[in-house]
């Protein structure tokens, strides 16, 4: 058991934002997905429709992937911080 408060608070935050980035992943999944389907039908039929289309998919993948960046950047501080908190809980304790 963690006995220290602080230390089970930094789990579980980290915790939470790493299954953000794993939410994020399957959404840029997904809009990868989308994109490659539109392409393939505008090779069948390239119109204005299409384009647009497949310009807002883009744009969403685009924000998709800056956000994807910014989980990633968030996970790695809190997962390094509470991995060196455990290290000196671990340390501590022997």
């Amino acid at each position: 058991m963690i006995e220290s408060d602080e230390l089970r608070r930094g789990i579980i935050g980290a915790y939470e934002i790493s299954e953000a980035m794993v939410y994020a992943a399957a959404q840029n999944n997904r809009l990868l997905f989308e994109c490659v389907e539109i392409e393939a039908e505008m090779n069948r039929r390239e119109d204005e429709f299409q384009r647009e289309r497949m310009e807002r998919k883009l744009a969403a993948l685009r924000e998709s992937a800056k956000e994807m960046r910014t989980i990633f950047d968030q996970t790695v501080i809190k997962v390094t911080a509470v991995m060196a908190d455990l290290d000196g809980s671990i340390d501590r304790q022997r």
